[in-house]
């Protein structure tokens, strides 16, 4: 407990921890990405957090969402934002070749999910 508690020569009388709700090996398999979803009707925006295996694809990630959210059209496409800074950083594709999302390497990044309604 000692060794914990001294960082660069200095020791301290606080120690920070993380109460986990799964596993450590398995969370350690599984990548965490927050998505904001902006609804299309509602002037609203919600953030949810989602764990994916890491060789998961960019469709897993809409997929997973879109088990999580209100869709305001049956027929409605999810486009994938990686979000850095408040500024777009990247649209991520579903088409081949299909992006993992272990290779979302910024973790204080966020993703943007924004809709598309498309014609019948």
């Amino acid at each position: 407990l000692s060794d914990m508690l001294v960082h660069y020569n200095q020791t301290s009388d606080i120690l920070y921890y993380e109460v986990l709700d799964i596993p450590l090996p398995e969370l350690q398999g599984l990548k965490t990405l927050k998505v904001a979803f902006h609804h299309a009707t509602k002037d609203e925006v919600v953030i949810h957090t989602i764990r994916l295996p890491k060789q998961s694809a960019v469709g897993d990630v809409i997929n997973d969402l879109k088990t999580k959210v209100e869709l305001s059209h049956p027929n409605v496409e999810l486009r994938l934002l990686e979000v850095f800074y408040h500024k777009i950083y990247k649209l991520l594709l579903l088409l081949p070749p299909f992006q993992a999302i272990r290779t979302f390497r910024r973790p204080d990044c966020t993703f943007s999910a924004h809709f598309e309604v498309l014609s019948p």
